[in-house]
């Protein structure tokens, strides 16, 4: 099944390695797109993002119920083909963990990780129950409805989940309308913990969350930083989604010197990772 690719253009000054975008649950490539991807590419990388299969573009013609984490895998090996080199891979919260996996699995196709607010190396069972607790009535409607819509769809479940309080009502919106369901299977299988070959990848690792994130904790983030032996920062008053709050760009830039300064220039130009 083909995926939604949105690729970089063409850049005669950038590195040659290429950053890809991996987004997390109910969300699409187009998170990627408002901000982090035009400031990646103003910083002369070649930054990809792209769509799993039943969401972004395809949300409402392509259905994910029964979608599994490998169905998944699938998706992001064809979106590190098509990127033509060794990746780094930036995954978000969802895609954060389908990130740790692709890397335990194709560890000679990844250059770097990046995690933002990632699950948990034990799985997502304490952030559930901290959820069912916050919004009860819409996680029973989700897990008997085998379904994210009333967390994703709904305004006030989808501000208290991925966003902060003061978000702009019109801004919501929109995201709310770029939203689709999630897999079931997908989301389920997100409760198991990670092995140990999983969650400690061959490869740098940087961790960043926010300290206002309602669905990972900043202590589960603390966890996800110790067991990859990474690189962490906790963006202050930040919420889930990172890449599309009013302080994207603090995350942004943390990630843009670490790059610079812990894979590029650890690498050296020997690997062909000096900008031409």
């Amino acid at each position: 099944m083909p995926i939604e690719w949105l690729p970089s253009p063409e850049d005669p000054e950038a590195y040659p390695v290429a950053l890809l975008f991996v987004h997390g649950a109910c969300h699409g490539g187009w998170c990627w797109q408002e901000n982090f991807v035009p400031y990646f590419r103003h910083h002369h990388f070649r930054a990809h993002a792209f769509s799993l299969r039943g969401h972004g573009a395809r949300k409402d013609t392509e259905s994910v119920r029964w979608c599994s984490t490998n169905d998944y895998l699938q998706d992001l090996d064809e979106a590190v083909q098509r990127s033509g080199s060794r990746v780094i891979l930036v995954g978000h919260s969802m895609g954060a963990r389908l990130a740790q996996l692709y890397v335990a699995r194709h560890p000679e196709a990844v250059k770097a990780l990046i995690l933002l607010a990632p699950p948990p190396p034990f799985g997502i069972v304490p952030s559930v129950a901290r959820l069912f607790w916050r919004m009860p009535l819409a996680m029973l409607g989700n897990h008997l409805g085998l379904t994210w819509r009333y967390v994703s769809k709904r305004e006030a479940t989808a501000r208290r989940a991925f966003f902060r309080p003061s978000i702009d009502a019109a801004r919501l919106r929109r995201y709310i309308d770029a939203m689709g369901d999630e897999a079931a299977w997908a989301y389920f299988q997100m409760f198991s913990p990670l092995l140990p070959w999983e969650w400690r990848a061959k490869c740098p690792t940087l961790v960043i969350g926010g300290r206002k994130d309602q669905i990972f904790s900043a202590w589960e983030l603390r966890c996800t930083k110790r067991t990859a032996k990474a690189t962490g920062a906790a963006i202050r008053f930040a919420p889930h989604d990172l890449m599309l709050d009013e302080s994207w760009e603090r995350p942004a830039k943390i990630m843009v010197w670490w790059l610079k300064r812990k894979v590029l220039k650890a690498e050296g130009s020997d690997d062909g990772l000096a900008r031409r």
